[in-house]
């Protein structure tokens, strides 16, 4: 198993590095910056398409299962690769995007929603104590 305070530890490095980036990007690529507010609305418009973009994923992956025969799911996810591959990227840029508009850091944040669900899923786990 893997030394998750040597993993944090790396995590937080990468992280930092994206939310610098992100801001970079942003400075020449993002249009929509002031205020920041305006900013905020037209990220969450973002993640509302986004999620449309995932509900239709799912919607096809029902009906072909409920096509099937047997009933059940015999999706392949993988022939989602190219959908979920920019899904994912654009999940990471906004939510470097809010991290920064807000001064939070992405480490900070993600180290203690692992540490509220372990609390709830894993109480015993060393993700109960990773902060």
């Amino acid at each position: 198993m893997a030394d998750i305070n040597l993993l944090r530890d790396r995590v937080k490095n990468g992280l930092e590095a994206l939310q610098l980036l992100q801001a970079e990007y942003d400075a020449i690529g993002w249009r929509i910056s002031d205020p920041a507010f305006e900013k905020f609305r037209h990220i969450a418009l973002h993640l509302t398409i986004m999620a449309g973009r995932f509900s239709a994923v799912c919607e096809a992956g029902e009906h072909e299962a409920t096509a099937s025969p047997e009933g059940t799911s015999t999706v392949n996810l993988l022939k989602f690769e190219e959908t979920v591959k920019v899904e994912v990227a654009d999940m990471l840029f906004h939510a470097a995007q809010l991290a920064n508009l807000v001064n939070l850091t992405l480490h900070s944040c993600l180290m203690e929603r692992y540490a509220t669900n372990a609390s709830r899923f894993a109480p015993d786990s060393k993700f109960a104590s990773i902060i």
